[in-house]
């Protein structure tokens, strides 16, 4: 018992002498005016002793006597770490991270600025975003993400991208899509060419004073796609592979099944003999009944009673003797759960001088129809260096090839499967089958016979005879192989202190080879041995630009001016042939049809715009910004006198929360209000040049009159567009958001008036009429309901 009480005594005696090292910290965190940050993390360096602060910002933590340093952090804020020292009460204030502030860099025109002294109206999608997003093309990262920005899925097909319209349509003939510009150049190559991984981030300019400086090609907005670069310190070697599945998100519409598909169409038939015959009603219901299976009927009969019993002349309802002898859903024939796979591997890395980034990614993506897919290989090289103390140079190269394949066709035509599984009727089946026992037919080699409808196998079917798309596009081939590559290359030098002049470089190729083949045993182009149409086009765009700029602080004023030049020369070309008689099943080259269907058909085309632009901007005291700009465009597609277009911009700013009677309002960390006004133009009508009567060659060494009518006194297109908006912080920035209202308005709209069939011009021609309106509020809102150091749960709200 004595050692017992020893032991005892020792280990309480080891016990207060632990307690005795401990102290206890105390303190209150805080914003830069005061208020309180909830959830801040208060840590002993170098050990995992620590706590959070409550929600007045208060913390109370207890400390080993040899704890020197306490590391306070939390998110949306600069870390900052304190010596203990003897002190038991420690307050601390901590300031707002650069990104939190209003020091967000902002990719405009030709430039960057920083988010507070913008006057435009934009949104930002930044690589974290992109990079939890399984899409192939980055504009479908955009749906959802940003307010005014609708996108439309553009048809679904794998490599496909969605159609992007930012605060609605601004035309009706001309285009209403918005212009791109990768890495400061407007890009004319395949978005589904840019790998997601190399993004840095989206920027979406929406209003005239934040795209106005792109002129013409800007009046439905931009999109400005900026992709990484290396960054300082150790080399970087970043690896990924993701792996994942795709399904129908909506099930398939509810459809009949082969017992109500019976009983609908006898009732239609026996409607069709009692209104349309004359029958009597009763007649009427036997007459259907005998027709219903028969060729004049459905043909098909899927029970194993004869086809006349089939349906109750008298009550209309299947028989209830009848079994089922197939069931086979053409969508599960033809619909599957998609795969795809997508490796990724990058390089990057800078010092003082210099910046390089390279990265390579194949990505394979399987079609949830079948036999459709697109696979892509790219590549992309970025490099930068700083010459000497005035002059910085860099060259961005990226390249694509990638394979489309199942382009099914669109409509209602028979190699739509989406089209062709809803609207085949469910007694239809997938296979050829015995009609007296049910079981499938099957060939000398064992494999199952697929039914095309024909009367040697089953009986001619009513919908889509002599087709079978699951036995059809096993055979067919309909692909396109495209080439896709970007070369971009820029000097900068800074002279007189003040000074940058910029000029660049880019260029464009964008090759598609197509080929569309029907094969020689079934289908529609059965009749004639197979038919293949091979298509190759290709296109390129040279942009050259110079850019002066300035920038001089003058105490608390700011002020920054730019002016510049531009050429933009586009070029395509194509190429397209078909022919018939393929007598050899798989060969697919033209060589090996046997006749030509029709004269092989080609045409080039060309535009080019020269263009001039200024701006400027001015701030006092991170207050009161303002800012202008002008840019007047020449257009390829006008004619001389009306070919010049001028358009401008201005915007102006107010930050209020820099304001000394905003200083005691705590819970409101940032508040800005903005507005801009400004007219662009439109001249996207197509390549050719609408002031002249165009005569077609035939294919037979002839010329076709001119089937649209030339317009000389055609003009720009005019968009003008109005915005006021509000941008806000509050609650140690827990809530942000922005609040727009715009008010968008096309006059001179661009459009194709059909004329009268006597004039000869069944094409129509192309005049400045009517006026268009677009109206609208944006409500962005963002909430951290949770912010910690290892994570971060944001809850954002969009209106549009």
């Amino acid at each position: 018992m004595r050692k017992i009480s020893a032991f005892l005594m020792c280990f309480l005696l080891a016990a207060s002498q632990l307690l005795a090292q401990n102290r206890t910290i105390s303190g209150k965190i805080t914003d830069e005016k005061g208020g309180a940050i909830a959830n801040a993390s208060i840590l002993v360096k170098g050990t995992t002793i620590g706590t959070t602060s409550g929600s007045d910002g208060s913390f109370t933590l207890k400390v080993p006597a040899t704890s020197k340093t306490l590391v306070i952090s939390s998110l949306n804020f600069t870390t900052k770490e304190i010596a203990i020292g003897i002190k038991s009460i420690i307050n601390l204030s901590l300031q707002p991270s650069t990104a939190d502030l209003t020091e967000v860099i902002v990719q405009v025109p030709y430039a960057t600025v920083k988010k507070g002294s913008f006057t435009g109206s934009e949104g930002t999608v930044t690589a974290a975003t992109l990079e939890k997003q399984q899409v192939t093309s980055v504009t479908r990262a955009l749906d959802g993400q940003i307010a005014g920005v609708s996108s439309t899925n553009g048809g679904g097909a794998p490599g496909t991208g969605a159609d992007i319209r930012i605060r609605g349509f601004g035309s009706v003939n001309a285009s209403s899509s918005p212009l791109y510009v990768l890495n400061g150049v407007p890009y004319d190559g395949s978005i589904s060419a840019i790998s997601n991984d190399d993004i840095e981030s989206l920027t979406v300019l929406k209003d005239a004073a934040a795209t106005n400086l792109f002129g013409s090609r800007a009046a439905n907005g931009v999109i400005m796609i900026t992709t990484k670069k290396g960054k300082k310190g150790r080399a970087s070697v970043n690896a990924s592979m993701r792996q994942g599945y795709s399904a129908r998100a909506i099930p398939e519409y509810e459809r009949l099944g082969a017992k109500d598909y019976y009983e609908v169409f006898w009732e239609a038939f026996r409607n069709q003999y009692y209104y349309g015959n004359g029958q009597t009603f009763t007649a009427s219901g036997v007459s259907a009944s005998n027709v219903l299976t028969t060729a004049s009927g459905l043909v098909y009969n899927a029970y194993n009673v004869p086809g006349a019993s089939l349906v109750d002349p008298t009550t209309g309802k299947l028989n209830p003797s009848a079994q089922l002898l197939w069931n086979e859903p053409w969508s599960d024939a033809l619909f599957q759960n998609a795969q795809r796979t997508n490796p990724t591997i990058s390089i990057s890395g800078a010092d003082d001088k210099s910046d390089y980034y390279i990265s390579g990614g194949y990505l394979n993506e399987d079609g949830i129809a079948k036999f459709s897919g697109y696979k892509r290989y790219n590549f992309r090289a970025t490099v930068n260096t700083k010459a000497t103390d005035w002059l910085k140079v860099g060259i961005n190269f990226d390249g694509s090839s990638d394979l489309r394949y199942g382009l099914f066709a669109g409509g209602t035509a028979t190699s739509n499967p989406f089209y062709y599984s809803r609207y085949m009727g469910p007694i239809y089946p997938v296979y050829q089958h015995d009609l007296t026992t049910g079981a499938i037919v099957k060939d000398a080699n064992g494999n199952p016979v697929y039914d095309f409808g024909t009367p040697t196998q089953m009986g001619s079917r009513p919908y889509a005879a002599n087709s079978n798309l699951l036995g059809t596009l096993s055979l067919d081939v309909r692909q396109q192989k495209r080439l896709n590559g970007n070369l971009n290359a820029y000097a900068e030098a800074k002279f007189l202190k003040n000074f940058t002049f910029k000029t660049s470089l880019a260029l464009n190729y964008f090759q598609v080879n197509g080929i569309t083949y029907q094969n020689n045993q079934y289908g529609d182009a059965a009749s004639v041995k197979g038919r293949a149409t091979v298509s190759s086009s290709y296109q390129t765009s040279l942009t050259g630009n110079q850019v002066l700029s300035w920038a001089q602080n003058f105490g608390k004023h700011s002020l920054t001016a730019l002016a510049g030049h531009e050429n933009y020369k586009f070029y395509t070309t194509q190429l397209s042939a078909t022919k018939t008689g393929f007598n050899y099943p798989g060969q697919t080259a033209l060589d090996n049809g046997a006749v030509v269907e029709s004269p092989p058909s080609s045409s080039e085309d060309s535009q080019t715009i020269e263009s001039y632009f200024g701006n400027a901007t001015y701030s006092f005291d991170n207050k009161y910004f303002l800012s202008g700009s002008v840019r007047t465009d020449g257009s390829s597609r006008f004619a001389p006198a009306t070919r010049w277009g001028t358009f401008y911009s201005v915007g102006l700013g107010w930050v209020l929360t820099n304001e000394k009677f905003f200083q005691n309002i705590k819970w409101l960390n940032n508040l800005k209000v903005r507005g801009s006004y400004g007219q662009s133009g439109n001249d996207n009508i197509g390549l050719f040049y609408q002031y002249i009567n165009y005569y077609y060659a035939d294919g037979f060494g002839n010329f076709q009159t001119p089937s649209r009518l030339a317009n000389p006194n055609l003009k720009w297109e005019s968009n003008g567009n109005l915005t006021v908006g509000l941008e806000f912080s509050a609650f140690q920035r827990r809530l942000s958001g922005s609040v727009d209202f715009y008010d968008r308005r096309s006059k001179d709209l661009l459009f194709l008036v059909p004329l009268p069939p006597g004039l000869g011009f069944n094409g129509g021609s192309y005049q400045n009429i009517g006026q268009s309106k677009n109206t609208g509020v944006e409500i962005q809102l963002s909430y951290s309901a949770i912010r910690s150091k290892n994570f971060d749960w944001k809850i954002d709200f969009i209106l549009i």
